[in-house]
């Protein structure tokens, strides 16, 4: 869905706002992650991902009598 996705990239550049641009971090008292910080930012929905496809795949297949 073309209008999720927009509205997902909107919500993630507005949370990079709030973090990186110093006149918004400065007014909201925020600090930019490190480097390390966003490993598991970025690793968990892929692993949640790759769950819940593994999941569906279990639940799709036909049962053997």
């Amino acid at each position: 869905n073309r209008l999720l996705l927009g509205a997902v990239a909107i919500e993630a550049l507005t949370l990079l706002a709030f973090v990186y641009v110093p006149p918004i971090r400065d007014l909201l008292g925020q600090q930019p992650l490190s480097a390390l910080a966003w490993i598991p930012i970025l690793v968990a929905p892929c692993v949640f991902m790759a769950a819940e496809e593994t999941r569906k795949a279990i639940v799709r297949r036909p049962r053997r009598r």
